[in-house]
Order: C-alpha cells, then sequence, then structure tokens
C-alpha cells in the first residue's frame, strides 16, 4: 500500500510537470485538459490510501506489539513512525523520481488515473461544484469597489510626502470611467491649417506653435481635410504639401478613453479628431492627452514653459481660465469644488450665467475673480483676489 500510495503521490508531480510536447498522447492529453478533475482525483485517492494504511498500521501493532501499557512507546509507533514512513516514502521520494521521470512516469500510471477518474466522477462532481460556489463567494466578499479604495488612500494621504503619488493612484482608480470629452482640447483651442493657406504661412504657424500633428481644415473645423504631420514636410516641394495630408481618425466625445488608448497602440497613431453624435467636431485628442491623465502634463521637445498662473502677491493672482480647478485649489489653498466644473473658466461661467466682459467681477466664496482679458468665445485671464476671513 506504500507503493500504491507512492504511485499517487507522484502522479500529481509527474503530470503537472509535462512539456506540450509529452502531451502527444490523447488519453494523457484528456487528463492534463481537466487539471481540476485530475488533481481531485489523486488528492482523494491518495487520502483513502493513506487513511488506510494508518488504520492497517494501527491494527497490526496493536495486535502484535504489546505497548497497551506504554503510551509513550504507542504515540512513537503509531504516530511518529507511521507518519515518518508515509512521508517519507510515500510523498517526497516518489514525488522527487516522477518529476525527473515525468514522461515514463506518466506513460506508466495514466492508464491508473483513467480508471481512477471514471471511478470517481460522481464525487468529483460535487466537489467540483462545491469548490466553484466557495470561489465565487470568496470572490465576492473580497470584492473592494472604487469608493473604498478611494477612502484607503485617504487614510494614507501625506501631503508633504505623497502627494503626486496619490495624485497618480487616484487617476488610474478613475481612468477606466473617463470618457474623451473629458480629456480632449475643445475647438475652439485646436490650432489648425486652412487647406488653402499658402505654404510660407503653414510653415510660420508651424514654427509659431511647435506642434508635430496639425489638422488641416477647409474654412471651417467641421469640414476636416486630414491631418499634417510635420515630419511628411521634410524634404518635400513646398508647393506640394498638399499631397502629405493624412487621413484623419475621427472617435466619439463618449468613447473610454482606455478603449481609445488601445486603439492608438492597435493603429499606431497619436491623434483623433472629436466628434459628437451629430458627427460635429468637438476638438481634438493626442496620445499624450491621455498618458497624462495618469503621471501628469509632460513636457517634450516642442514644448515651452507656458505659464498657466501667476503670483502676485499672497492674495493675489493671476490665472489662465483654463487652469482646473484641482490646480487652482493647491495653487492658492482655497478648496474649490463644483460639480460638473473642470475649469476655472467652467466656474465662472457657471456663476455668471454666460461669457462675462473684461472688468467684470464675479464673487465666489472668499474670492473675487476679475475679468482680465476675454472675447465674444471665451474669457482668457483672470485675476483672482483672496479675501481673509
Amino acid at each position: 500500500m506504500i507503493l500504491f500510495s507512492g504511485i499517487i503521490s507522484g502522479s500529481e508531480a509527474a503530470f503537472f510537470s509535462l512539456s506540450k510536447n509529452d502531451r502527444k498522447n490523447q488519453k494523457i492529453k484528456k487528463l492534463i485538459d481537466n487539471p481540476n478533475e485530475l488533481l481531485s482525483t489523486i488528492l482523494i485517492s491518495n487520502n483513502f490510501i493513506n487513511i488506510c494504511i494508518i488504520v492497517l498500521s494501527s491494527y497490526f501493532i496493536n495486535n502484535n506489539i504489546n505497548i497497551s501499557d506504554n503510551t509513550l512507546v504507542k504515540f512513537f509507533f503509531e504516530v511518529l513512525l507511521i507518519t515518518f514512513i508515509l512521508l517519507i516514502f510515500g510523498e517526497l521520494i516518489p514525488k522527487v523520481i516522477a518529476n525527473k521521470n515525468s514522461k515514463k512516469f506518466v506513460e506508466k500510471f495514466y492508464k491508473l488515473f483513467l480508471f481512477l477518474t471514471t471511478m470517481l466522477k460522481p464525487v468529483n462532481s460535487i466537489l467540483l461544484k462545491i469548490n466553484f460556489f466557495s470561489k465565487m463567494k470568496i470572490n465576492k466578499l473580497n470584492k473592494i469597489n472604487k469608493e473604498e479604495i478611494i477612502k484607503a488612500i485617504d487614510l494614507t494621504y501625506d501631503e508633504e510626502k505623497t502627494n503626486k503619488q496619490n495624485e497618480i493612484i487616484n487617476s488610474i482608480i478613475n481612468f477606466n470611467i473617463k470618457k474623451v470629452k473629458d480629456v480632449m482640447t475643445p475647438r475652439i483651442n485646436v490650432t489648425c491649417i486652412n487647406y488653402e493657406d499658402e505654404t510660407e504661412e503653414i510653415i510660420n504657424k508651424i514654427i509659431k506653435t511647435g506642434f508635430s500633428r496639425i489638422p488641416v481644415i477647409d474654412n471651417d473645423f467641421d469640414n476636416i481635410k486630414g491631418m499634417l504631420y510635420v515630419k511628411d514636410l521634410i524634404n518635400l516641394n513646398q508647393d506640394d504639401w498638399k499631397s502629405v495630408i493624412r487621413k484623419p481618425f475621427f472617435v466619439p466625445e463618449q468613447k473610454n478613453i482606455n478603449n481609445l488608448l488601445k486603439e492608438f497602440q492597435k493603429l499606431k497613431i497619436h491623434f483623433a479628431i472629436v466628434v459628437n453624435e451629430f458627427g460635429g467636431s468637438e476638438g481634438i485628442i493626442t496620445l499624450e492627452d491621455i498618458i497624462e491623465e495618469i503621471i501628469g502634463e509632460i513636457n517634450d521637445e516642442f514644448d515651452y514653459d507656458k505659464k498657466n498662473f501667476y503670483i502676485l502677491n499672497k492674495n493675489k493672482f493671476i490665472a489662465d481660465s483654463n487652469i482646473s480647478l484641482i490646480d487652482l485649489s493647491k495653487k492658492i489653498n482655497v478648496k474649490i469644488n463644483e460639480e460638473n466644473t473642470e475649469n476655472l473658466a467652467g466656474l465662472i461661467i457657471k456663476i455668471n450665467g454666460d461669457i462675462p466682459k473684461k472688468g467684470d467681477k464675479i464673487i465666489y466664496k472668499n474670492l473675487e475673480f476679475t475679468i482680465e482679458s476675454s472675447d465674444k468665445r471665451k474669457i482668457k485671464f483672470v485675476k483672482i483676489t483672496k479675501n481673509e476671513k
């Protein structure tokens, strides 16, 4: 029976260490293709054999060796000795041998396990179902929602040491629910090249903006002809720039940015035109925009130090209207949290009801916003005065 226990124990190491080339036998492959059932068969068989060995050994010792009056000797024979023999000759040695000669071991004993698997099929089915429902229950208990993760982050928050790390973690948590419209550059802020522009005008615009990819439009942003990649202009005849206009890639504004990132990677592109449900162009989104949602602002070789915030004194500031409310809150040390509002311009328009004129003043909490620069379409710069309470 020790030999049979060794065969059962060794089979576990042998079956699960077989290489793909050693699984050509269809009957062996059938066993390995159902690993849960095979493992269940091995464990049930091994436990049954080991129980039989322990019971028979105890019976033999009690009937042939006079140790009934000596508890210590009885413990040695019935527990320590039997356990030692089972561990060495029924577990360790067979597994070492089977692991080193897995192919020969399986080829010699696989028929035994086909028989055992068939015999134990009803028991295996019950055990596997119990195991399945147990896993479902454990997974349900272990499932942590987004709110719990955010609370855990807040509990470990250290403003001086881990501010940047917490921002990145929060960005990762929210990454999967963000839409293209949350990240895109609105059409009003997009630099474009007109299809009828002269070559010299195009080159000047490229030099001035430093952008490596620019949309080409036909007088209107809703009529996009394509994309111009600056690298395509190198060594090209100046009068032939229209020949290198690339086909634009369009994405809906409601698209998940996680899915868009996968598309960018698959298609090996960095730029897309954002459209609304009616097909109108709303803006642009780049690979850089998506990555910045996780790790923060990236400065590449074309980026300059474009400050969007200036400190006049401890209570007065000048800010670009596009500055996010999160960044502004940190810079002026005032909590600004408005639903469905992401930047300063959005906050001011929400309070005022429309686009304010230059010189207009808007009050929010202990802050006074003075419009320094604006036009009919947008707010540009705002002076912020913080009134101490």
